[in-house]
């Protein structure tokens, strides 16, 4: 019946539209990101990224996760920093670490909300930054 088999099934009517949404805001992210990348200097192949992340997506929802994976935002100002492979690697442990101690909920509950808020708002005045540095000047109406 190939994808119209999809239909049949009642839940089918209630999620749809959540998973195909989530799909490309997975999409839209690891494409945004990649394309962030090369706008420093740094080329990597879309479609070996692509499939990376949709891997990694697969091992999460086979272990309770719910949302997709997809590559580091701010690629640029990591690598202005100075950022190398360390950084990526001391990342993942870190999380590792906090999430499989549960120090994770620890430290979400002890650092205030305006504190997340205002790393959230630098971030995306960074991001945004960039968008701007990087576009022709006839492009700034979509970028506001």
């Amino acid at each position: 019946k190939g994808i119209g088999g999809l239909g049949e099934s009642a839940l089918m009517s209630d999620w749809a539209a959540p998973a195909i949404l989530f799909g490309m805001i997975g999409f839209l992210g690891t494409m945004t990101c990649v394309e962030s990348a090369e706008a420093a200097g740094d080329k990597y192949p879309m479609c070996e990224v692509m499939i990376v992340d949709g891997l990694g997506t697969m091992l999460g929802a086979i272990c309770g996760g719910m949302f997709g994976t997809t590559v580091y935002i701010g690629h640029p100002v990591h690598k202005a920093l100075g950022a190398k492979i360390g950084y990526s690697l001391l990342n993942g442990f870190a999380f590792l670490f906090l999430l499989s101690s549960g120090m994770f909920a620890w430290l979400y509950n002890v650092i205030p909300g305006c504190a997340n808020g205002a790393i959230l708002v630098f971030v995306g005045l960074l991001l945004s930054r960039q968008a701007f540095e990087e576009s022709p000047p006839r492009h700034y109406p979509c970028l506001l």
